[in-house]
């Protein structure tokens, strides 16, 4: 009897403790509130805590200074000629960033001096550095159509591998629709058009860059040896007579038309036009040297 009361105390004191650990947990508030809309009573739901909105913070990328040291290398072993090495660290640039058009251009131009370099001893790897200009300076074009370098040295490569003159005069074509009073230009698309053996236009084109600037000296022989070849002495002189009006006071447009006036076997007006380019220019050893051959015609 004694045991059996013992028990029921026990029962009794762990009732007891589960009463008092349910009433201590938080119930819902669920009061009653009378909707003012339609008078009829509803409970009240628990309100659920919104969660804490964390703003996150967007860091600004950072600038790859890896590329531009490379870059910055490359620049340097360029003007140092060591054209290999910079196109090696060109590349590399190229890798971390395929639009970088600058390395492009300074790879399609140290590829250009390796080409011209290589030229007297080796045709055949001179052509595929050529190429080489003229793969990466395309790639240029592609991301800036107008990209002057690009034009000019890809216009060049072409003109170098020999069979691509059209493709020469066409770069040369647009580089002069953007920069038209460079002298340069022209004289670069007559030798891409006297290749392809268009011997008008290239006169012309000389004709256009003298005009411009009266110091090229190459496009005074190429001209020489145009008129010569074309034995159209008339038009030659009259050709002559524009440059001496426009550049009387230079030398050398008296020079090219005193050679005229030799190949046409005019030595007084030959010998006229040496003297008056040696009053102006006395070491001009071009013209000292047809003057006395000159000399020797009339005194033969």
């Amino acid at each position: 009897m004694r045991n059996l009361t013992f028990s029921i105390l026990i029962i009794i004191s762990v009732i007891c403790i589960f009463t008092i650990v349910a009433c201590s947990k938080k119930k819902p508030d669920t009061t009653v509130v009378q909707d003012d809309n339609s008078g009829v009573a509803q409970k009240k739901q628990p309100v659920t805590p919104k969660p804490v909105e964390v703003e996150e913070k967007v860091e600004e990328p950072e600038i790859d200074i890896e590329i531009g040291k490379c870059y910055d290398k490359a620049v340097r072993l360029f003007e140092m000629n060591s054209y290999d090495d910079a196109i090696g660290w060109f590349t590399k640039v190229i890798k971390k960033d395929p639009a970088n058009v600058e390395s492009y251009c300074y790879c399609g131009r140290a590829y250009y001096e390796k080409g011209i370099k290589a030229k007297p001893d080796n045709a055949l790897a001179s052509e595929g550095y050529f190429t080489k200009v003229i793969e990466n300076m395309t790639r240029v074009l592609e991301l800036q159509p107008d990209n002057a370098i690009a034009l000019e040295y890809r216009g060049m490569a072409h003109y170098e591998i020999g069979s691509h003159f059209k493709l020469a005069t066409e770069d040369f074509s647009r580089l002069i629709e953007l920069s038209p009073k460079r002298a340069m230009l022209y004289f670069r698309r007559g030798l891409a058009f006297n290749q392809g053996g268009y011997s008008i236009e290239a006169i012309d084109d000389y004709m256009a860059a003298l005009k411009l600037d009266p110091d090229i000296t190459q496009a005074y022989r190429k001209l020489w040896w145009l008129f010569k070849m074309s034995r159209d002495s008339e038009t030659a002189i009259k050709f002559c007579d524009e440059l001496v009006n426009i550049h009387f006071k230079h030398a050398s447009p008296y020079y090219l038309r005193g050679l005229v006036y030799f190949n046409n076997e005019e030595y007084t007006n030959a010998l006229e036009d040496f003297n008056r380019a040696l009053g102006i220019n006395p070491e001009y050893p071009e013209a000292l040297e047809w003057q006395q051959k000159t000399l020797d015609k009339l005194e033969g």
